[in-house]
């Protein structure tokens, strides 16, 4: 699944004011694959936001909603920087039939978190309880966080909830968790202590009669793309 804004929204102030007073409606409508479709909907988004006159920038300043100090983009010029999360959710119903065995598979492309890492994210308490960030990892990503011209590193966190098998009857038989990072020079982190690597980019953890008691999250960090 892939949203992309309506850019003709927002376009004066009016627009604006009514957007934050939840008055005017945000549409959204499905579009192709590309595999750099959300940093492209992430760069469509600020360079419209930068382009804000500015008593709409100062409006949404006062409002909390964005900020235009903390992040410095290509060639020193100071990028907006928005104070918002939005949250996909994927869920269906199924019918099972009575007395009978059926086999169910679930096959998506999740749609992690994306977000800048910054030194401050290394020492978040948050944080390094939800990926039990390591010492290790936390001395290779300040180490390209020194390297980038920017001083953040493009963040994904991938979340999937596990601890719905509580319902089930009894643990999961099988549990076998595949994580792979797009390239070897990204970071990953995740709180599963017997995860063991497979490869330059893949990690692996099997687990026979599992009872997850906390859902999964999964950290990544790379470098920030070419143009970010």
């Amino acid at each position: 699944m892939v949203i992309d804004m309506n850019e003709a929204k927002l376009t004066t102030l009016e627009q604006l004011r009514a957007f934050l007073a939840g008055t005017v409606e945000v549409e959204f409508s499905a579009a192709g694959g590309d595999d750099n479709r959300y940093w492209h909907i992430a760069d469509v988004l600020n360079r419209k936001l930068n382009d804000l006159p500015t008593e709409a920038k100062s409006e949404l300043t006062r409002y909390g909603v964005i900020d235009w100090d903390s992040i410095v983009g290509a060639d020193n010029v100071r990028s907006a920087n928005t104070h918002w999360d939005t949250h996909i959710t994927f869920y269906w119903f199924q019918t099972f039939p009575a007395g009978r065995t059926i086999e169910v598979t679930h096959v998506y492309r999740p749609v992690p978190r994306q977000f800048f890492f910054s030194d401050d994210d290394l020492i978040s308490a948050e944080k390094q309880k939800a990926y039990c960030l390591d010492p290790a990892f936390a001395r290779s990503a300040r180490a390209r966080i020194q390297q980038s011209q920017q001083k953040v590193l493009a963040g994904y966190e991938l979340k999937y909830v596990l601890t719905t098998s509580g319902n089930w009857m009894g643990p999961i038989r099988k549990f076998r968790l595949t994580v792979e990072k797009a390239t070897p020079d990204a970071l990953v982190s995740l709180c599963a202590p017997t995860i063991k690597r497979a490869s330059a980019t893949t990690f692996m953890l099997s687990q026979d009669n599992f009872s997850p008691t906390e859902d999964l999250k999964v950290l990544f960090v790379e470098p920030l793309a070419t143009g970010n």
